[in-house]
């Protein structure tokens, strides 16, 4: 059936705006390469945005504080060391003899004046005693011979004579023998000076020891 000339001019003008609407279309269409790359760029400057107002000084930020508390600040310090001691006193014998007995063991501790070792006195004690007896003789016969000085008027007289007196009974001589033998009957003892710890023990009972030798040593650690 042939078609009207109407008809067909209607056919020819809806072909070409069919022709228009697909090439404007095809023109105006995205890429999609350039949308991928559109997005990410919109994607990166949103995290921009984000973290610049995160981070962003002018943008106030919740704060929470302490008190202040006024108190002493303590500071501990371990370090590796060996200990000096302040005091060291080496003890040794003042006389011969043989060590009767020491009453302590290394590394006890012992208070000033504490025995620490002490030699065998019989010998010393009768040394004692045998000048004691020298010295009331001698006082007897001191005794003797300014019997009656009292009586004499001259102060220089009775002054001289009792020297004469005392030099010629031995009175002073036997005085002087007496505290050489107490003396040494006293050093025959062993004590502390001080507080300490006893260190470097060198005797044992029953001993001999000479005068010098060395018997031990108290170490004083406290400040």
């Amino acid at each position: 059936m042939a078609l009207s000339k109407n008809a067909l001019g209607f056919l020819s003008v809806l072909i070409l705006v069919g022709i228009v609407v697909g090439a404007t279309y095809l023109r105006l269409r995205p890429d999609p390469e350039t949308d991928g790359e559109a997005a990410a760029a919109a994607l990166e400057g949103a995290q921009v945005l984000s973290a610049q107002e995160q981070f962003n000084t002018e943008i106030p930020q919740p704060v929470s504080g302490m008190p202040a508390v006024q108190d002493t600040l303590r500071v501990s310090v371990t370090a590796a060391g060996q200990a000096e001691a302040i005091r060291r006193a080496t003890l040794t014998a003042r006389v011969s003899g043989v060590v009767a007995a020491v009453p302590v063991r290394e590394n006890q501790v012992v208070g000033q004046g504490r025995l620490l070792a002490q030699v065998d006195t019989t010998e010393y004690a009768l040394a004692v005693a045998a000048a004691q007896a020298a010295v009331w003789t001698a006082e007897v016969d001191y005794q003797t011979r300014v019997l009656f000085d009292e009586e004499l008027e001259d102060s220089d007289t009775r002054a001289e004579r009792d020297r004469l007196a005392r030099a010629v009974s031995g009175l002073d001589q036997a005085e002087v023998e007496l505290r050489r033998a107490e003396m040494e009957l006293s050093e025959s003892s062993v004590t502390a000076p001080f507080g300490g710890r006893v260190a470097d023990l060198m005797v044992v009972p029953g001993q001999f020891v000479r005068e010098g030798d060395e018997l031990l040593t108290v170490v004083d650690l406290d400040p």
